[in-house]
């Protein structure tokens, strides 16, 4: 369904959406590398705050195959970008992930 809302709209955000949803789908459904390939085109379509979305659910996928650094990047990447829009509860979001993840590595 997602992938028949990409390609009928000509809405940037739409086209965001569906191609993100469709790399959480995917992610959900163990296909990490469909996952991967699909939030990196959702990429294309981001304004700057979905992008922080985006880069959260990377570095989320990126901890489940065990890539931390990158997780880690990911992660700290969409932290500046919600802390710059002052988005205080979606900066907590991304502050959990890195506790998280710190977590891990302990």
């Amino acid at each position: 369904m997602a992938s028949k809302v990409h390609t009928s709209t000509a809405s940037v955000k739409y086209k965001f959406w569906s191609t993100h949803i469709s790399g959480m789908a995917l992610q959900y459904s163990g296909d990490m590398i469909g996952a991967e390939k699909a939030f990196l085109k959702s990429q294309d379509f981001a304004c700057e705050l979905s992008l922080s979305f985006n880069l959260q659910h990377l570095g989320k996928l990126n901890v489940e195959v065990g890539n931390y650094k990158l997780a880690e990047q990911q992660f700290i990447e969409a932290l500046a970008i919600r802390e710059k829009l002052k988005q205080a509860d979606l900066v907590e979001s991304t502050n959990r992930a890195i506790r998280g993840l710190q977590k891990l590595r302990t």
